[in-house]
């Protein structure tokens, strides 16, 4: 009879315990780290073309790293139906049409669409759940997952971004890559500043400006420059140094294994002011100088890597294991040349350089949709004319746009 009365009481009590638990739950929600839809990617597109190059990168995200998180896409009215409803359909993407907030009046036509971007920072309006958002350029390739990335950054950091480390003086930030802490406070910030932007300032400069001194800075793997396959030239972050000549003895081991990048270290923020590269690069236009940002360490010792160069190539292992984010800069858009095109114009690049092109225009060529695309630098994807003449590095370019690699 004991033992019956003592069943009772244990299951009583594991049933109050499981409604204590289940009203807890209900209570409180479930922890924002665990819950997909409070993280989210975030493109951008003011053209057909540049939606292609968006469409490519969700492409990767959804079936190559088979990312948990909604994707959303900002829209100007410059993009096509078929491309808006080919993210719709295909992708999952929630697509937001929303037109690019003004410039200076006496600022560079050139750059009139940039600051679509910054919109992405009142997303809040379209979507409440969001926590944190990646917001990412159109004209580059992902390489690797970034779903790490939103979790990795510490949760006290508003935004955060890639180190634009070509750009010589302190540090600053690129906005091809920004992770952001969305918050009602933070957009009234960013939109009182879209209402009075000064003459001259795009979006780089903006963002190194409003968050001077606030701003994290991620590694420069997370994203790099293609234009160091242009130049057959190591990034400064990646600490490569070349064994000299007569260094090595015989039989001494001539290669070392680089391992991957480590995951960003939240409790490891240093100060960093001379990791920078002089590299031209269209899309960084910040001129502003802001005050030294705190630069999200990588982790490991620092110390260099040393590499035999007779039988390692550093450019080739930083591609296949550390770049998360390559940014199309050097040459032009992997859209504007065929790779005989390519190849031609930079006879003495990294052999890579053309195969980053062919990455691009291979999943272009599949994904992209078929539309006129008069205004999107004279080209089409997928088919139609690009511009009547024109000659790409002595090769003429075909008619069909894409139908040539």
């Amino acid at each position: 009879m004991r033992v019956i009365i003592r069943i009772s009481f244990l299951l009583a009590l594991l049933f109050i315990l499981l409604i204590i638990h289940s009203f807890y739950q209900f209570a409180v929600g479930p922890s924002p780290e665990h819950d997909v839809t409070h993280f989210g990617y975030v493109f951008y597109a003011t053209s057909d073309i540049y939606a292609c190059s968006a469409l490519v990168n969700v492409h990767r995200l959804r079936h190559l790293f088979h990312t948990k998180y909604p994707v959303y896409l900002l829209a100007s009215s410059a993009v096509s139906d078929t491309y808006k409803e080919r993210f719709r359909d295909d992708y999952n993407v929630t697509v937001i049409e929303h037109e690019p907030p003004a410039l200076h009046a006496g600022s560079s036509p050139y750059y009139r669409d940039v600051l679509l971007k910054l919109v992405s920072f009142n997303l809040l309006e379209w979507a409440a759940q969001l926590r944190r958002i990646l917001v990412l350029d159109s004209d580059q390739i992902i390489l690797k997952s970034l779903d790490d990335v939103f979790t990795c950054v510490p949760s006290n950091v508003e935004v955060a971004a890639a180190h634009a480390y070509w750009l010589p003086g302190e540090p600053s930030a690129t906005t091809a890559m920004m992770m952001v802490s969305l918050s009602v406070e933070l957009w009234a910030r960013m939109n009182t500043s879209l209402a009075s932007i000064a003459e001259d300032m795009y979006d780089m400069d903006l963002i190194n400006k409003l968050f001077k001194g606030e701003l994290a800075l991620l590694p420069g793997n997370y994203l790099a420059l293609n234009s160091h396959w242009e130049n057959n030239e190591v990034p400064a972050w990646a600490q490569y140094q070349p064994l000299l000549p007569g260094r090595l003895t015989k039989n001494e081991t001539t290669s070392l294994p680089v391992e991957d990048v480590p995951h960003i270290a939240p409790e490891q923020i240093r100060r960093d002011d001379t990791q920078n590269e002089s590299q031209e690069e269209p899309t960084s236009r910040s001129t502003a100088t802001s005050a030294p940002n705190a630069l999200l360490a990588e982790g490991g010792s620092g110390a260099p890597t040393m590499y035999d160069p007779t039988v390692i190539d550093p450019l080739t292992l930083i591609f296949d294991n550390d770049v998360y984010i390559l940014h199309f800069t050097a040459l032009g858009k992997p859209w504007t040349y065929t790779i005989e095109g390519a190849n031609k114009l930079r006879p003495q690049a990294h052999p890579l350089f053309t195969q980053q092109f062919l990455l691009w225009r291979l999943a272009a060529k599949q994904i992209c949709p078929v539309v006129g695309m008069e205004n999107a630098e004279g080209h089409t994807v997928g088919g139609k004319k690009g511009w009547s003449g024109l000659t790409d590095g002595n090769v003429e370019i075909s008619q069909s746009f894409l139908d040539e690699l």
